[in-house]
């Protein structure tokens, strides 16, 4: 009764960072304004007492230093189609900070398009971990391409819908819409 899983497709550009759209560089002085969502708890907390990034403990701490190297030349690494390279970096950099949300999102994102099943842990940690993150747009999307992809239907419904409910007006929220509906139709 039901149709063959490749009916309902994944959003078409809910992939992981292609080349030619780079990730913003981590320091927020560098992104353009509107390429950077900021975390939901900008408003409600003034700069001097924001959350630090990533769980770091003080700004001069070197391990949160060379933590915050990793995600960046590992983010600069993946702009350059060195996926490789670049979840080498981000693995190095968890083991510095295994809690750290961007290096979780970040190699979620590489991993996406060549091992879902991989992605998964990855994507859902650094969502839990940070959910205002600057890429929780795009990772909450790639969790449910990486669930829908791995055929589990009951997560991807669950995390499109989660998707579409946070971000109703997101860059992939009609494509997401209708890959909803499809497996909405075809797996409940």
């Amino acid at each position: 009764q039901a149709n063959p899983p490749d009916q309902a497709k994944p959003p078409e550009n809910a992939q992981a960072n292609p080349p030619d759209q780079a990730k913003p560089p981590e320091n927020a002085q560098a992104k353009p304004p509107d390429q950077a969502k900021p975390p939901e708890n900008a408003q409600a907390n003034p700069p001097d007492q924001a959350k630090p990034p990533d769980n770091a403990t003080k700004p001069e701490d070197p391990k949160a230093a060379e933590y915050a190297k990793l995600v960046a030349d590992g983010e600069t690494a993946y702009v350059k189609s060195q996926t490789a390279k670049a979840a080498q970096l981000y693995r190095k950099a968890l083991r510095l900070n295994p809690d750290g949300a961007d290096a979780n999102l970040d190699l979620g994102l590489a991993l996406l398009d060549n091992d879902a099943k991989a992605a998964i842990p990855f994507l859902d940690k650094g969502l839990k971990a940070d959910p205002g993150n600057a890429r929780a747009d795009k990772a909450l999307a790639a969790l449910g391409v990486a669930y829908q992809t791995t055929e589990k239907w009951k997560q991807a419904i669950d995390t499109y819908s989660l998707y579409l409910q946070k971000f109703p007006q997101g860059a992939q929220a009609s494509d997401i819409q209708s890959a909803l509906d499809q497996l909405k139709a075809d797996h409940q």
